[in-house]
């Protein structure tokens, strides 16, 4: 007989994830925020487990190594491409070792809060909660978010209730994969509700960052951790925009990365050039900006994307950024340059063609409105105060 969790009256809602860059974080808050928007009186609970259960395996497998692929130092082209290809069988020995020795951590835990509802915006957290729910026989429902693009980096069977996509070619990676397509469900990009729900004084927000309100202003970003060729790229921008004959503004956002905002304060003129550390208010520079230039990581994508703005990707960080690459450009919202001589190619006709970004412009007015993150929402909703409802249409 299964171990079923005995729930009271309020609903609670448990959110775990890893701390393997922002992201995941980030995600989780915008679901949690629209739930708590809906539904204040319901408890809603973030859960790390590599925090929680002081879990060093946990910690290395899921957290670590991803900081260290994101940062490769000396990776080259042929050791990013071995690491595409072999990193999934790599994970799989690892994640179920870990797994192994946790899911007794993770019964514990379920048993104790209680929850109606676990979601999880990792794909590491589905496997671990998923392993609990089998092994031990857990009557909860869980649910998994994947915010892939393009398609879907390593797509796999977590064994959730339902998955939640970003896109129609996610979606298909999936029930590709044996996934009923009842369990797959499509929703809009998910970005924080400030991305939605935010009016930005365009004036303003050049005015609090020292910009005129005329400059074309590109917006690039290193990403919460402070990576990529940052300082190559920004030269470039500028190289270009100073034959062409075009004045422009580049603010450039180092994250967390201390010794690289210091770097870029020496190495470029106020003037031209603003360097900002880590910033809460993205969703006003992204929507003051003319077009972002960055790495492809998941939320930077949708977020950029969402505030309709044209996307120069000028580096993949990781092997699932490539899709988000993909279906950037393959819908015309924006472009690739991995190499200086695309860069400058690409800018060449961004500064001398007003066609080339009115075009992306207008691609991008097909994004909708509303977030995935409030789609979610509202399907938990639907799901824990009525457990017998269809799948509502998202």
């Amino acid at each position: 007989m299964g171990l079923t969790i005995d729930r009271g009256m309020q609903k609670k809602i448990l959110l775990p994830y890893f701390l393997a860059g922002s992201g995941h974080l980030v995600s989780a808050n915008a679901i949690a925020w629209y739930l708590g928007e809906k539904c204040p009186h319901w408890d809603l609970r973030f859960l790390e487990p590599a925090d929680e259960f002081d879990a060093k395996e946990l910690d290395n497998t899921y957290r670590r190594f991803w900081h260290t692929l994101l940062k490769r130092p000396k990776l080259t082209a042929v050791g990013f491409w071995l690491s595409n290809v072999y990193l999934p069988n790599i994970t799989v020995g690892t994640c179920h070792r870990a797994n192994e020795k946790y899911k007794g951590h993770v019964r514990d835990y379920l048993l104790d809060y209680r929850p109606d509802l676990v979601i999880t915006t990792h794909w590491g957290c589905g496997l671990l909660f998923q392993a609990a729910r089998k092994d031990y026989n857990i009557d909860v429902p869980l649910y998994l978010v994947r915010n892939d693009l393009g398609g879907a980096f390593w797509p796999q069977d977590c064994g959730a209730d339902t998955t939640f996509v970003m896109s129609e070619e996610a979606r298909q990676a999936f029930i590709n994969i044996g996934l009923l397509e009842s369990k797959v469900i499509r929703v809009n990009p998910l970005v924080r509700p400030e991305f939605i729900n935010g009016e930005t004084a365009i004036e303003k927000v050049k005015q609090k960052i020292g910009i005129e309100d005329r400059d074309f202003t590109v917006l690039m970003s290193a990403g919460g951790e402070g990576i990529g060729r940052i300082e190559a790229t920004a030269k470039i921008i500028l190289d270009v925009a100073k034959e062409r004959g075009k004045e422009i503004k580049v603010v450039i956002i180092t994250g967390r990365n201390q010794k690289l905002y210091h770097d870029l304060r020496e190495e470029f003129d106020e003037a031209t050039v603003k360097v900002l550390g880590y910033r809460d208010d993205m969703h006003d520079l992204m929507v003051a900006s003319d077009l972002v230039v960055g790495k492809c990581g998941a939320n930077y994508t949708m977020e950029t994307l969402m505030s309709r703005r044209p996307f120069l990707i000028s580096q993949i960080g990781a092997p699932n950024e490539e899709y988000n690459k993909d279906f950037v450009v393959n819908h015309g919202y924006g472009w690739y340059a991995s190499r200086p001589v695309e860069l400058i190619e690409i800018f060449t006709k961004i500064f001398t063609d007003d066609g080339e970004l009115e075009e992306k412009q207008r691609n991008l007015g097909s994004m909708p409105n509303k977030s995935g993150a409030e789609q979610i929402a509202d399907y938990i909703i639907d799901a824990v105060q009525n457990p017998a409802a269809k799948v509502p249409s998202v």
